[in-house]
């Protein structure tokens, strides 16, 4: 009997923190702080309750064990992938293939040279870039000007920021979005394609005292994908993930997951902390958004010395005229 007792409470310490997490993406993680940092590691919570549930069973505590049972199906549902996601897959005959990159340059330390060997190994088309300073962009330009000649700064009188480079033309549609003003709206002509908006992201991080602002920008992100038509190409560091509430109904408004699409587990496709030796890479916070009317071929995450994000690599293909 002693043993039992032993065995839940282990199971309960364990439970503890699982619950903690979960019920904190069970509220909508958005509200106050911790929420949404307990939020983000739902996905790492399923490892806890799986070790909960085998605790539970050897000590034969049914009717808990039951409990936890149904809270781990739950979890699971979290998980899974969206409708569209299927949609979103696949091949497309005709389409036109485009290849993006997004990736925080954790203002400016990033290695911006082994950036621009990477878009050229690549073949990159259109690449984001947040936390750019002045000095990042210029180092950049440099090196883009014949591939990526393009320039897109999240705000014209400031070139810093959120800037996107690409192939082919690429216009703003009007002023910068966000709180921080770091969200930035644009028409890509792709030749052969129907022109897609494309929004270059990066939204403040939901720290102490700056969860209000972190919500709007997502929101500002809901609007304007509601307010769009025709297809979508959302990507850069969003700070959230499908475990917050905000960026649910961002997915909500048809915007799909690209690593979804591919089926990346939550737990593979993280991205952020990327420079902490003694935390692991743990969070999805950086994504690549589309409506199903454009593609997602292949998706896979990228490692830049210098930074505390790792970047995403996406291969779509948009819709031909």
């Amino acid at each position: 009997m002693l043993t039992r007792v032993l065995v839940l409470l282990l199971a309960a310490l364990v439970a503890l923190p699982c619950a903690l997490v979960s019920g904190s993406r069970l509220v909508g993680g958005s509200s106050w702080t911790p929420l949404p940092q307990l939020a983000a590691f739902a996905p790492w919570a399923i490892l806890g309750w799986v070790l909960v549930l085998i605790l539970l069973l050897s000590a034969r505590w049914w009717w808990v064990a039951v409990v936890v049972l149904v809270l781990l199906a739950v979890q699971l549902t979290w998980v899974l992938p969206t409708r569209g996601a299927q949609a979103a897959a696949g091949a497309r005959p005709g389409a036109v293939a485009v290849r993006v990159l997004t990736i925080n340059v954790y203002v400016g330390a990033a290695d911006l040279t082994q950036i621009l060997r990477l878009v050229n190994q690549e073949d990159v088309d259109l690449l984001a870039v947040q936390e750019a300073l002045p000095t990042t962009v210029n180092h950049l330009n440099a090196g883009l000007s014949r591939t990526l000649p393009y320039l897109l700064p999240s705000d014209p009188t400031h070139p810093a920021g959120t800037v996107i480079w690409s192939r082919w033309p690429i216009g703003s549609l009007g002023p910068s979005l966000g709180v921080g003003g770091e969200i930035s709206r644009s028409l890509l002509r792709v030749p052969g394609a129907v022109p897609v908006t494309v929004t270059g992201v990066h939204t403040i991080s939901p720290g102490r005292g700056r969860i209000d602002g972190w919500n709007r920008d997502l929101q500002s992100l809901v609007r304007a994908s509601t307010q769009t038509t025709g297809p979508q190409l959302m990507l850069g560091d969003f700070n959230a993930s499908r475990d917050h509430q905000p960026f649910r109904q961002l997915l909500g408004t048809g915007l799909v997951d690209g690593a979804e699409t591919v089926r990346t587990p939550p737990w593979r496709g993280v991205t952020w902390p990327a420079n902490k030796r003694r935390m692991p890479v743990a969070v999805r916070l950086d994504h690549v958004l589309v409506t199903p009317s454009i593609g997602v071929r292949a998706l896979r995450l990228v490692t830049v010395a210098g930074t505390d994000h790792r970047g995403v690599l996406a291969d779509l293909e948009f819709e031909s005229e």
